[in-house]
């Protein structure tokens, strides 16, 4: 339930912050001091209260245990992280095949795997250890995670490029528009939260999640630079339920099927592979955006040639009145197609132009952005077929801290500590053999055998009815 409202507060802010963002970039100043220095400076209140609220609030039990850093591991997991966000962030300006992106590829996968190596010798001392991919709901939900995040991220930061690009929106005005996304990931994040606590089943939510963004990015792979706005915010909408019942679900089945005590590392775990998964998605996605747009155009200009209201624009003095649009026309006449390259780097003057003149550059913005959406769904989908794979996750009716001091007692007085064998993350004995309960630990968990609960066993389980 606690993770829904977490989402919902992910959507809003991801939404707001844009909004906020937009306002102060387009101020000159605010307070004497230039507006787009406030964006970052925005956050230094706002991390203050949040600093304040945690110190104040956030009281919880500590079971501390024996544990060595893991500084080789983090060592090695930034040789192979950093140089392939380097890739993913520059490999459109240098080349996926040059020598610095090959250079890259190269060290990025050598950290890697002494990454492996390393949290293999560390144990459970690792940053990430091995053991926690023996458990199929884990590896599961971490690869889809890597998958759907790619697809989910790619989509999403194509959205505001159209919005802005195609209809002309401003950052803040794009901010606004995207209000249905975060509507629609509310809803289905606070709705499948209560759902889940109350059947205490998480496997169907991400498969329905990840459905709808399927069927969202497949029909927004359909819009067009005449699009009407409303239709496309209603498919935010859906995209946006999709979002709410994938992120989170995802992350709380991990948390079920691991030990209290790697709780949080089975948390960041999770959102580690979605971000890089995202990061993946966002520069594939932007690298096919960016080498498609420009023959696009082209072809979209081409077509315009047979439009009588574009070729009306091109002989229109009102119209070339407009410096603007006279230089425009002028190389236009005289087949200079640099003008297509320079609007990639700079779409300010798709705004600047007649509208009938602008209209084949949003045709052809559009057109790739519609390949984008369509990959996002093919990756989607590949993740939607990895998802079909996880195993039904039931959650405890304890918190983890519980589970944690229930640990900590039944090893007090010499007992085992109950592993979730089949990883359906019931937080339940799945295995029962010879091991001392304490009363409270007894109350706390339900003994299964054979899909049985204690109360339908026969005389092999009246030991632990005696405890």
């Amino acid at each position: 339930k606690y993770q829904g409202y977490f989402l919902a507060v992910f959507g809003t802010s991801s939404v707001l912050g844009p909004i906020i963002g937009g306002f102060f970039a387009q101020a000159d100043s605010i307070l004497g001091i230039t507006g787009w220095r406030w964006v970052f400076l925005v956050n230094v209140p706002v991390g203050l209260v949040a600093l304040l609220i945690v110190a104040r609030t956030l009281h919880v039990a500590h079971f501390p245990r024996a544990s060595a850093i893991d500084w080789w591991g983090a060592f090695t997991l930034v040789v192979g992280v950093v140089p392939l966000l380097l890739v993913a962030e520059q490999g459109r300006e240098w080349g996926w095949t040059s020598t610095s992106s090959l250079t890259s590829y190269a060290v990025g996968l050598v950290g890697l795997v002494a990454f492996v190596w390393v949290e293999t010798r560390m144990g459970d001392s690792a940053l990430i250890p091995m053991r926690i991919f023996r458990n199929r709901t884990i590896a599961i939900a971490l690869g889809g995670g890597v998958v759907i995040g790619s697809g989910m991220f790619g989509g999403m930061l194509v959205i505001p490029l159209y919005l802005q690009i195609v209809h002309g929106a401003t950052p803040m005005t794009s901010g606004f528009q995207m209000l249905p996304m975060v509507l629609g990931m509310m809803t289905a994040s606070v709705v499948s939260g209560q759902l889940m606590t109350r059947t205490g089943k998480v496997r169907i939510f991400p498969i329905v999640g990840v459905s709808l963004m399927v069927i969202g990015l497949v029909l927004l792979s359909r819009i067009s630079a005449d699009t009407d706005i409303r239709a496309v915010m209603a498919l935010m909408f859906l995209f946006g339920l999709g979002l709410g019942n994938t992120m989170q679900p995802l992350t709380l089945a991990v948390q079920a099927v691991v030990d209290p005590r790697d709780m949080g590392m089975a948390t960041s775990a999770a959102t580690f592979f979605r971000q890089m998964g995202g990061t993946l998605g966002v520069a594939v996605f932007l690298s096919v955006l960016f080498n498609t747009v420009g023959d696009n155009i082209k072809n979209a200009f081409g077509a315009a040639a047979q439009d009588p209201a574009f070729l009306a624009a091109l002989r229109d003095p009102a119209v070339l009145a407009n410096p603007t649009n006279k230089a425009f026309v002028t190389a236009l006449a005289a087949k200079d197609t640099s003008s297509f390259g320079n609007v990639l780097g700079d779409s300010s003057v798709i705004g600047a132009l007649d509208p009938r003149l602008a209209h084949p550059f949003k045709v052809g913005f559009a057109t790739s952005m519609d390949l984008v959406f369509l990959l996002g769904a093919i990756v989607c989908a590949a993740g939607l077929l990895v998802l079909v794979f996880m195993p039904e996750v039931h959650l405890s009716s304890r918190s983890a801290q519980q589970r944690a001091a229930d640990d900590a007692t039944a090893r007090a007085v010499g007992g085992d500590v109950a592993e979730d064998t089949d990883g359906d993350g019931s937080g339940e004995v799945d295995v029962v053999a010879e091991r001392t309960l304490t009363h409270d630990l007894v109350d706390a968990v339900t003994v299964e055998a054979g899909g049985h609960s204690i109360d339908e066993l026969p005389d092999s389980a009246e030991r632990y009815r005696r405890v």
